[in-house]
C-alpha cells in the first residue's frame, strides 16, 4: 500500500495541536508565536516549512517566512525573529516556543 505523505501533512493540518514539539518519522513539527502569529514549522528532508494555524486547526502556508535548510531546530527562534523582526510590537515583543 502506498503511504500518500502529501495528504498525511493536509490532514494533520487539519488538528489543533496541544504540544509545541512533536516527531513524526523523519519530520520535526514546531508551534511557535512569530509576535502575535501562531505559525508552524515542519522540517522535513527538503527544508523547513511554515504554516499559519487558525483557531479552528486549520493551516495556510507562511510564504513570507522562508526558512533554509540548515537552520537547526534549536535556532530557528532566533532565525526567524530576526528575519521578521519587523512584526514586534510592544505586547509581541519576540517569537517563542508554544505549548
Amino acid at each position: 500500500m502506498f503511504f500518500d505523505l502529501e495528504r498525511f501533512w493536509y490532514l494533520l493540518g487539519a488538528v489543533q495541536f496541544s504540544v509545541s514539539f512533536v516527531i513524526i518519522g523523519m519530520n520535526k513539527l514546531i508551534k511557535l508565536d512569530v509576535f502575535g502569529k501562531q505559525v508552524l514549522a515542519i522540517h522535513t528532508n527538503d527544508g523547513w516549512e511554515m504554516f499559519y494555524l487558525s483557531e479552528g486547526g486549520k493551516r495556510r502556508p507562511a510564504t513570507e517566512i522562508f526558512v533554509p535548510n540548515f537552520v537547526k531546530e534549536t535556532e530557528i527562534e532566533n532565525y526567524i525573529e530576526d528575519i521578521c523582526h519587523e512584526w514586534a510590537t510592544e505586547r509581541h515583543p519576540n517569537v517563542r516556543h508554544l505549548k
